[in-house]
């Protein structure tokens, strides 16, 4: 079948072909890898397109011309730390969990009674501190771990700023000692997938193409952005602004920071109808979009109430309130991404009932669950409040059991269940945006009563938002509470299966009759 370009495809392949760095804005289902196949296709010279995981890549393989490598950013550093350094391949794949740093580092716990705070940490949440410290520097642009890099997060975010400056200044000598370990061939701390990509950031690597495309631009890392800006091949930047969802691990929008002297905009949505794609733009108009997003002519998609394929939610805590809800009806269900963190965030919990610290982020410096049910009650403790309410009400006992009733694989599960940010660049034909996406958009009525902070707030979970209700094809089912603030309604009674084959006014006629 022969291919077609649209005006801008077409636009976008002129703009190309001028050889200076690109910026290509796609919206949500708008056929950007066929973009960049049409323009990789009109070049003989050497091309690399660098993918958002390895699933995509080893796809791109298969579409691409012979003439474009196509990897991921991490098995480009991997080839060249591993030929550079000599590491096995346990010290560059490894992890440092929280116990193994707190014994090589001889970590003492630490104590301040005399902290307004009274912070407490073991040797292991001082060492789940620091790991998760380096995650940060590791992804970062910068040169050595600063005292930015520590997270503020758990019992370290209801420090006041002097006594979390006091902490960072006391710990930052053991994440640059840290950091040294990761490098030293000789210890036994492992540098990880983000380490040696670090380490290839910073060796001022030269990729070996004329043009380099960098796909899902809008979540960028840093240190890459970095060896980007220093090469003398084309860059394509490619990706979506308003798709930007790992600001909070440090991702950076390069389709907004990064300067380019030419950019377009790919507006054609092939994934679904006019319905969804009206409904997405008064998403990210709020954002600041002021190009419509313009929906498939030849598909009709709805916004109503549907049988879904995939649900997806804002949290995991939402996560697992729809499966317990799922199981409870005998549905077959799957969790996209696998189980494994979930258990991982329970075994936490049980840890910290039998009175032992835990190795996450979210339970840094609490002593056992007491302490964190009593944090919830405070303002800076309302992101662990959904999941303390889920453990109180189920028990984590039975939220791993559900778990364990889990399908391995999404092949003969009834609904598949996942975060948004796991559901990134998937599809299904019928799609539920779980209830958990509410929470925030119920402070607010209008846009004039967000403050200053509320609207950082609300950039974010609109963001997030419109990439959940973008991985529907055919229909999607909206909250209540997001339907009312963005002045959206259905666009058809009755729910939709997604094996129905009939659209249309046939379709009214039979859900009016049904007295649906």
């Amino acid at each position: 079948m022969k291919f077609s370009p649209t005006e801008e495809q077409e636009k976008a392949l002129q703009l190309f072909k001028k050889g200076d760095t690109l910026k290509i804005d796609a919206y949500a289902g708008a056929g950007k890898t066929t973009t960049l196949i049409y323009l990789a296709q009109s070049q003989t010279g050497r091309g690399h397109y660098l993918a958002f995981n390895k699933s995509i890549a080893d796809d791109a393989r298969n579409q691409f011309p012979e003439t474009v490598r196509c990897t991921t950013t991490h098995s480009l550093a991997y080839g060249f730390i591993k030929r550079k350094y000599g590491y096995s391949d346990d010290k560059l794949t490894g992890r440092a969990n929280a116990s193994l740093i707190g014994e090589v580092l001889q970590l003492p716990a630490i104590s301040h009674p005399d902290s307004t705070k009274k912070l407490t940490l073991s040797d292991r949440s001082y060492g789940a501190i620091l790991r998760t410290a380096c995650n940060r520097f590791l992804y970062s642009s910068d040169l050595e771990p600063l005292s930015k890099h520590f997270p503020r997060c758990g019992k370290l975010a209801g420090l006041n700023d002097a006594e979390f400056n006091a902490f960072t200044q006391e710990a930052l000598p053991k994440l640059r000692k840290l950091w040294a370990d990761m490098r030293d061939s000789s210890r036994s701390v492992p540098l990880g997938h983000d380490g040696y990509l670090k380490l290839w950031a910073l060796s001022s690597p030269k990729i070996s193409a004329e043009y380099i495309m960098l796909d899902e631009a809008q979540d960028s890392n840093p240190a890459l952005l970095g060896v980007l800006a220093d090469q003398k091949s084309q860059v394509i930047y490619v990706g979506d602004p308003y798709q930007q969802i790992y600001e909070w691990r440090g991702a950076i929008n390069a389709m907004n920071q990064v300067h380019a002297p030419h950019r377009t905009s790919l507006t054609q949505a092939f994934r679904f109808g006019p319905s969804i794609a009206n409904a997405a733009f008064k998403v990210i108009a709020s954002l600041g979009a002021s190009e419509p997003i313009r929906g498939n002519p030849e598909i009709q998609s709805e916004i109503c109430s549907v049988y879904p394929q995939a649900i997806l939610c804002r949290t995991n805590a939402g996560v697992f309130s729809r499966l317990i809800s799922h199981l409870s009806n005998n549905d077959k269900c799957y969790i996209l991404g696998g189980t494994a963190g979930l258990e991982r965030f329970l075994e936490d919990v049980q840890r910290l009932k039998n009175g032992h610290t835990g190795h996450l982020p979210e339970f840094f410096g609490f002593a056992n669950w007491a302490e964190i049910v009593d944090f919830t009650e405070l303002p800076e403790g309302e992101e662990l409040r959904s999941w303390v309410n889920l453990v109180s009400e189920h028990g984590e006992a039975r939220l791993l059991s559900a778990l364990r009733q889990c399908q391995g694989a999404d092949e003969g599960a009834s609904v598949i269940i996942s975060t948004t940010h796991k559901a990134k660049g998937k599809q299904w034909k019928t799609v539920t945006v779980d209830s958990d996406f509410e929470f925030f958009y119920t402070r607010w009525t209008t846009f004039d009563d967000q403050s200053s902070f509320d609207r950082e707030i609300f950039e974010a979970e609109a963001r997030v938002l419109y990439v959940a209700m973008t991985r529907a094809r055919k229909a999607v089912e909206l909250p209540p509470a997001i339907m009312a603030y963005f002045g959206l309604q259905k666009t058809r009674r009755g729910k939709i299966h997604p094996s129905e084959k009939h659209t249309g006014l046939w379709q009214l006629i039979k859900s009016i009759f049904r007295g649906k």
